[in-house]
């Protein structure tokens, strides 16, 4: 008990901090180099009203433009100062140019020798950074120091299993926004489903030792 009482104290405290007027958003919105539809928008407007969320829509519907949208949003609203977004190494091509269709907001990809990849965390101060799983893995000191904001994990289903390197380390990032994308069916394991959402509520599927098969 006493740690779901801290957890909601510290969700309020976010919405206090961080909480988003509609006329902030919109104005925010508006600045954008495309807008999103108004079922995005719906799903926009759900994570930044809660701080984090599980976006599992369907493939095809922009979970990948909700997101973005979301990061601009909050960097227009001077809510964050650094975003990290985690994706598959084959994908971030796709991410850069989707961020660069719909935003001006920084971003840089993180690439190159763990010398370069290094430099590169030390030297952006503000802004958005592009790495992939194997990135977090191999940079995680880099990365936990450079302290994100909010952290994007897109196919998340990289993270189904608790007794991954990748599902560790995600789960050791502690970002006040926390975006969660995949569009992967469970295939009805509700322990799968578990992991992923753990790092965006630990709480909501207590307790864990109930969902063993």
């Amino acid at each position: 008990m006493p740690a779901l009482l801290e957890a909601e104290r510290e969700r309020l405290r976010q919405l206090t901090v961080h909480g988003l007027e509609p006329r902030e958003i919109e104005r925010a919105v508006a600045t954008m180099k495309q807008k999103p539809y108004g079922y995005q928008r719906q799903g926009v407007q759900r994570f930044l009203e809660e701080g984090r969320l599980l976006l599992a829509d369907d493939m095809g519907l922009g979970k990948t433009a909700q997101a973005i949208t979301a990061c601009h949003v909050l960097w227009e609203t001077e809510r964050v100062r650094r975003g990290l977004l985690i994706v598959p190494a084959s994908l971030k091509p796709q991410w850069l140019h989707e961020w660069s269709s719909f935003t001006a907001a920084p971003i840089e990809v993180v690439d190159g020798s763990p010398r370069e990849r290094r430099a590169t965390y030390r030297r952006v101060k503000r802004g958005h950074l592009l790495i992939n799983y194997e990135q977090l893995l191999r940079d995680f000191d880099e990365v936990a120091a450079w302290k994100p904001d909010i952290v994007v994990l897109d196919e998340a289903q990289r993270i189904k299993n608790w007794a991954t390197k990748s599902a560790a380390y995600v789960k050791c990032l502690r970002p006040s926004y926390r975006l969660v994308l995949t569009g992967t069916p469970m295939e009805n394991r509700i322990d799968e489903l578990a992991s992923i959402y753990d790092w965006v509520d630990s709480f909501a599927l207590e307790p864990k030792w109930r969902l063993a098969p």
